[in-house]
């Protein structure tokens, strides 16, 4: 049977044994936290790059595709033109529903000249021309001379909007004011004179196949 000294020996070796091993598994705990920890310091830095470059992109692609306010018709200045502009287009259709003319050709109606008889404009009630007789022959230049208010634009409208009877053939060209923005190219722009060609080559073929005498 062992004795007491013997027991107190075993006790105080395990004791010893106890305390060596304590120290290894607290170690190693601890470096599992501190590689846990360098774990998430390292997901922190991808996270941050990731982040980083996400914003990077995006202010690529800013630079890339910048916002006009011009462009989109944001700009005020744009915006202060297209109602400037609509509020014209509204003014010249209540003029144009305001006027009334009336006038009988009288020259050929395959003539280069264009001679209207009881030529007649009457705008807002007030009457500008009464059965008069106007007269333009091709070679000539022309020109309206008046105060402010007379009447001029309005008889160049009667003309240019073929509100008097002028021959189809007869080419005008009218400009009321400055032409308007438009979004379209400049490639659409050059097909839709292809309409115009296709009008000036039935008007080759069908003066071709008509007399001296327009018949």
């Amino acid at each position: 049977m062992p004795s007491d000294a013997k027991k107190k020996r075993d006790l105080q070796k395990k004791a010893a044994a106890k305390q060596r091993q304590a120290p290894t598994k607290k170690s190693t705990t601890n470096n599992n936290e501190a590689a846990n920890g360098n774990d998430d310091d390292i997901n922190d830095d991808i996270d941050d790059v990731e982040t980083q470059n996400e914003n990077e992109n995006e202010n690529e692609n800013e630079n890339e595709n910048p916002t006009n306010g011009a462009t989109n018709g944001t700009d005020p200045s744009v915006k202060s033109l297209i109602q400037n502009l609509d509020l014209l287009t509204m003014v010249e259709k209540a003029n144009a529903e305001a006027r009334s003319c009336t006038g009988v050709l009288g020259s050929h109606p395959r003539g280069r000249d264009v001679h209207i008889h009881q030529f007649s404009v009457n705008f807002y009630g007030q009457e500008i021309l009464v059965d008069t007789d106007f007269e333009m022959n091709c070679g000539r230049r022309y020109g309206l001379v008046g105060l402010n208010g007379s009447g001029k634009s309005t008889i160049l409208a009667c003309i240019g909007n073929r509100e008097v009877p002028i021959p189809e053939h007869i080419d005008i060209f009218y400009l009321s004011r400055e032409m308007a923005p438009v979004d379209k190219t400049a490639l659409e722009c050059v097909m839709e004179v292809d309409h115009e060609r296709i009008k000036l080559e039935a008007e080759a073929e069908r003066l071709a196949t008509s007399n001296d005498d327009g018949k």
